[in-house]
């Protein structure tokens, strides 16, 4: 979902397309799942407060090797492995989870209070459907993806909050890639599953 009038969360902002004119967007349109830069910038210094936030879990996903994808294939079919992850996300996040791209080959999702039991769990559908999927017209291309997820704590920030998801996405492309990482509030990754 991109913003609309009932996410009033703060954090919501964080994924939402500023521009009016694709404020109502379809999320089918992969191109409007784009994270605007200076968003995070804006949100620095803006604190999550406890009781008002509802999206709790952060994953981070990128797509392994599209560098690899984009040099051997083409920007074309680069793109449509961009469209297919977007498809994913929206498959697997369902109506209560709100993801962005965050750029280039980068996705974010904002989960609600599911514990992180439960957003393991759709992570890992994620990156399970991204290593099972084609690209139509290439059954022989395969992609991974490498997430990780950080959990909302007490006193967190925009930017703290991504900052863990962050570490955890790096421990998981260090880990071997295709792979699930959490950090907490200690910023020490570890592997989910």
């Amino acid at each position: 979902m991109l913003c609309g009038p009932r996410l009033s969360i703060p954090s919501s902002i964080l994924l939402c397309v500023l521009s009016p004119a694709l404020a109502h967007a379809p999320l089918h349109d992969w191109r409007f799942l784009v994270l605007q830069e200076y968003v995070v910038q804006r949100l620095d210094h803006q604190r999550l407060k406890d009781g008002f936030v509802v999206l709790r879990q952060l994953l981070q996903i990128d797509i392994d090797h599209f560098k690899s994808i984009n040099d051997r294939f083409g920007h074309d079919i680069g793109d449509q492995v961009i469209r297919r992850v977007a498809q994913i996300l929206r498959e697997i996040g369902a109506a209560t989870a709100t993801a962005g791209r965050l750029g280039g080959e980068e996705f974010a999702v904002l989960m609600p209070g599911h514990g992180i039991a439960g957003a393991a769990v759709a992570a890992h559908r994620i990156r399970g459907q991204c290593a099972a999927d084609t690209v139509p017209g290439l059954p022989d291309l395969r992609f991974t993806a490498s997430i990780g997820l950080s959990e909302w704590v007490p006193g967190d920030t925009v930017d703290s909050l991504l900052k863990r998801a962050d570490v955890a996405l790096y421990a998981a492309k260090r880990g071997g890639r295709d792979r699930v990482a959490v950090a907490g509030p200690d910023m020490e990754p570890a592997m989910v599953g």
